[in-house]
């Protein structure tokens, strides 16, 4: 409400939006023109998604996870040569 207050009530809020309150918006070619060049596109962009060998990569930059790895790679070796 306090917004709304700040722009004018319901009479500001149309104007800063480009619209009336008995036709809303038009929505043809020329009214969508405008409105994107006054407002922007409403678009947003996707956020990067780490790959499997980028989190592999990173992963690998702690210690624990080295000293696990190596423990792992070596009960491999060990049990492969066990049997």
């Amino acid at each position: 409400m306090i917004i709304l207050e700040k722009v004018g009530l319901v009479e500001g809020l149309l104007k800063r939006l480009g619209t009336e309150a008995i036709t809303g918006i038009i929505g043809d070619k020329p009214d969508l023109t405008r409105r994107r060049s006054f407002f922007g596109a409403n678009t947003k962009k996707l956020p990067h998604i780490k790959g499997y060998l980028e989190i592999l990569v990173e992963a690998m930059k702690e210690e624990t996870l080295r000293i696990l790895f190596g423990a792992g790679v070596l009960s491999l070796i060990v049990g492969f040569f066990n049997d």
